[in-house]
């Protein structure tokens, strides 16, 4: 599969990113010169079999992994963009801060802390981003956004219980309203329906639907068609690269032309 030029626009832009693994005394290549752009508002799902580097992808969209340092041969500039900004080309200070506060994140196995309450939860991320001299003025408005985002994800009466009396359902909800709570730029979720039975899976998506009807950037990582089929545009990870394979319209895939790489946004 030939490359396209990487693109040079969009909210979140890869250009020619690569992301190498050493395995078994072999060099393993996940990611291959990759390009992407995530505009602002996109509803983005990026599809792949288990296996193909969806979560490396988004360990790196995310900011919790680097990607390969540039080599020779590649396009010059290739990298992470943030607004314009080499997320990876800066300071620790500037990569924490663009973690924190630009990108929320919804794990599929949610990693919600047993000891704490959902409200704590949810609280204990807004203060992990907020400076700490600034925190004992911001943590009311901080705890009071906390249970209104819980409200809003269908939880307002389960603000003091722990993950351990949440139902699988409820504690995906909890972790959506975390990812939240700093008023993210992107939305980034991985396998976010992977841990749910059908119908609470339903539910779950639903609502992250909802999120980006409000205006919400979405990136949807996943194997699931069902999730794939529900959003505007859909890219498939293959051979370390991702092809733009469907534009999807009132939740039904409509086939595109197979080989243009997602990275024609340029």
């Amino acid at each position: 599969m030939s490359d396209a030029a990487p693109p040079t626009a969009g909210l979140l832009v890869a250009k020619a990113v690569s992301r190498t693994f050493r395995e078994g005394g072999r060099d393993l290549r996940v990611l291959d010169g990759l390009g992407l752009a995530v505009d602002a508002g996109d509803c983005l799902a990026i599809l792949g079999r288990s296996g193909s580097g969806k979560s490396t992808l988004l360990h790196l969209l995310a900011g919790l992994d680097r990607p390969d340092p540039t080599a020779a041969g590649t396009p010059a500039g290739g990298g992470l963009f943030f607004r314009g900004e080499n997320v990876y080309g800066g300071s620790e200070r500037r990569l924490d801060r663009y973690r924190r506060s630009s990108i929320g994140l919804v794990f599929q196995s949610y990693h919600l802390i047993g000891e704490l309450s959902a409200l704590q939860n949810v609280l204990l991320a807004a203060r992990v981003a907020t400076p700490l001299t600034r925190w004992p003025s911001t943590r009311r408005e901080a705890k009071a956004r906390a249970a209104d985002l819980l409200g809003r994800v269908g939880l307002g009466d389960r603000l003091h219980h722990r993950p351990g009396k949440l139902s699988g359902g409820e504690r995906q909800r909890v972790a959506i309203a975390r990812a939240l709570v700093n008023e993210p730029a992107i939305l980034l979720a991985d396998e976010p329906t992977g841990n749910l039975d059908a119908t609470t899976g339903r539910e779950v998506l639903d609502l992250f639907l909802g999120l980006h009807r409000a205006g919400q950037t979405l990136v949807l990582v996943t194997h699931d068609d069902k999730v794939a089929r529900a959003a505007e545009r859909v890219v498939v990870l293959e051979g370390g690269r991702l092809v733009e394979e469907t534009a999807a319209a009132r939740g039904v895939l409509v086939p595109g032309k197979r080989g243009r790489d997602a990275d024609r946004r340029a």
